[in-house]
């Protein structure tokens, strides 16, 4: 048995016990004890996760057989003059001929003030992490950063040895299975018996839609559909785990539009160009800019690893309704010499939010605007982008892949982040240090912003809150800067995973899915067709109040590394980004550069440099 020791608290760990791969997870206090004292029958195969905190507790049931960890788990608790390798060391000392044990702490956010371990995986036998910085931190303790990451999850290193013949595979500084099962994902035979499917995606209301919409496929098809929806601020870690530990929990996944080169080079996913070609399903039918995003790898080629099944981009809600109040309309006018209206740059659009600023609007005090800033997922990248774009970033050299020196850290790039950071230095609201869609949404309903950056996916809501529908909202493309007007891709492509024993099902949905009239009906439930003849039609763009916006918007999308080294790359932008904006660390040029840095590492260590 492998025994794995790490704080469990981040982590969405149920589907590891529903897929029979741990006993035990997320144990805390008793619950410890109740595992020392209790059958000790684990089965050879079987993971156990105990939470980081319990690592001493554990030791306190059952020394005997633990006594060599005692020390080897306080070398990792960070006190002052404990020097980082002589903790690994004595890790790697006291755990050896246990077995593989890791110990770690879950923060691999690098969250500030906190204990930052991202995942010290003493795994002697793995050179993993390297190039430690130790620093002191504001509340006494040691910061441990690693210059190089170590992967997203610790539970994803447990990898089992599974009787199934899977190999383990560690690549990046993030560990991956890749599978070795070749699919053939051609024309199949319908299903011969009805099957229960597992769809797995992001919990927000989109999902709910498809819950709804997907009873047509089970009363035509037999089949029972269940889901799995995971909170957006745990989707990644949740399903990138999944795949990555070739789980059998999901037989289809609606996987970020990042995930694509992972799913495609890791064998996560089903290549679905034969099953496309023998259904009728073309490519040419959808969304050009979500084809790109959704289905390809490599980009630009027609290799398909997904059907773009939602389609959506960061965009900008505001109170209509406010905007038209003469007083304002006035004011605005004799301050800035133009209309108070959808503003036609970012410039524009920062002079609004100050506007707005602790103004009094009907006794209370409103703000300017609602952006990203969280720092734990993916959202200030996600918000940051839709300036960095307009301003001239580059993700590489347009004619040398991963050459990103200059680019990444353009002049352009350098003064779009330096908006972004006055964007939010200087109109939004006090306490929006960490908020991603849902305080954003939050924040717009109850009355406290006049603008909101958010994905599309929120106006169907929008329109039927009480408080901000009904006309007082209206919406608009992230607006233009110097370089020109993109903006954040978004959505998703729905795919059958690789590891799925019911893929014959799986692909019925996609091909029931793919049909025009679910398209139609996607569309009416508030999901997000990529479909071009349900968005093409004559009737669609006067159907809803932002579906104007919607096709203006995907018209300008531009995506974040789709990698397979995705995670690291978006934790390093995570953390340089929020340490500038947020924390007000360094200059927006610092920031850059090392952001370059990190990524020149990451493309080194996957060999793309």
């Amino acid at each position: 048995m492998w025994i794995v020791f790490v704080d469990a608290y981040d982590l969405g760990l149920d589907h590891f016990r529903t897929a029979g791969l741990i006993e035990f997870g997320n144990m805390f206090d008793d619950d410890v004890e109740k595992f020392v004292t209790g059958p000790g029958n684990h089965k050879p195969e079987t993971i156990t996760l105990l939470a980081g905190q319990c690592c001493r507790d554990l030791i306190a049931f059952k020394p005997d057989a633990h006594n060599r960890l005692i020390d080897g788990i306080d070398g990792f608790l960070p006190n002052a003059g404990a020097p980082v390798e002589d903790a690994i060391n004595r890790g790697k000392a006291y755990t050896s001929g246990l077995g593989e044990i890791f110990c770690g702490w879950s923060h691999w956010f690098f969250r500030p003030k906190s204990l930052c371990f991202s995942y010290l995986i003493l795994n002697h036998r793995a050179r993993l992490c390297k190039k430690f910085e130790v620093r002191n931190s504001k509340n006494a303790h040691f910061e441990v950063r690693t210059s190089k990451t170590c992967g997203r999850s610790v539970a994803v290193a447990a990898k089992l040895r599974r009787s199934n013949g899977r190999k383990n595979k560690m690549k990046s500084m993030y560990l991956k299975t890749i599978v070795a099962s070749a699919i053939v994902a051609g024309s199949l035979p319908t299903a011969a018996a009805a099957e229960d499917l597992t769809l797995c995606w992001a919990a927000w209301d989109p999902a709910n839609a498809l819950v709804e919409l997907s009873k047509d496929f089970e009363a035509k098809s037999g089949n029972t559909m269940n889901f799995e929806f995971v909170p957006w601020t745990s989707f990644a870690d949740r399903m990138l785990n999944e795949l990555n530990s070739g789980g059998k929990l999901c037989d289809l996944m609606i996987g970020d539009s990042q995930w694509i080169g992972g799913g495609a080079e890791n064998g996560h996913y089903v290549k679905l160009n034969d099953f496309f070609d023998a259904n009728s399903i073309d490519m040419a039918d959808f969304i050009p800019a979500t084809v790109t995003g959704y289905a390809e790898w490599p980009k630009n080629t027609p290799n398909y690893y997904a059907l773009p099944a939602f389609g959506d981009v960061v965009g900008w809600t505001y109170r209509k309704d406010w905007f038209e109040r003469p007083e304002l309309q006035k004011e605005f006018q004799e301050k800035y010499g133009r209309k108070l209206d959808v503003p036609a740059s970012l410039e524009e659009l920062k002079d609004i939010a100050q506007f707005f600023q602790g103004r009094d609007i009907d006794g209370t005090t409103v703000y300017g605007a609602a952006i990203y800033t969280e720092r734990g997922s993916e959202g200030i990248t996600m918000g940051v982008t839709n300036a960095l774009y307009n301003y001239g970033f580059q993700y590489e050299n347009p004619d040398k892949p991963y050459d990103i020196e200059g680019f990444v850290n353009s002049d352009g790039a350098v003064a779009g982040l330096e908006y972004y950071k006055e964007l939010y230095d200087t109109a939004t609201p006090p306490g929006s240090s960490n908020w991603y869609m849902g305080e954003n949404i939050d924040a717009y309903k109850s009355g406290q912003v006049a603008l909101q950056m958010n994905f599309a996916f929120i106006w169907p809501g929008v329109e039927a809150d009480p408080n901000v529908g009904g006309g007082k909202s209206g919406y608009f493309p992230n607006p233009a800067g110097p370089a020109g007007q993109f903006a954040q891709l978004g959505g998703q492509g729905i795919s059958v995973v690789a590891y799925s024993e019911k893929q014959e099902a799986a692909l019925e949905y996609i091909k029931w899915f793919a049909q025009p009239d679910i398209q139609a009906r996607w569309w009416e439930l508030g999901g997000y067709s990529a479909l071009r003849a349900v968005v093409e039609d004559p009737g669609f763009a006067s159907s809803q109040p932002y579906a104007q916006t919607f096709l203006d918007s995907m018209a300008i999308v531009k995506d974040f590394w789709a990698e397979p080294a995705y995670a690291d790359l978006l934790l390093s932008m995570q953390e340089r980004i929020h340490n500038y904006v947020v924390a007000g660390d360094g200059t927006a040029k610092e920031a850059l550069d090392d952001l370059v840095k990190d990524w020149t590492e990451v493309f080194e260590d996957e060999g793309k440099l």
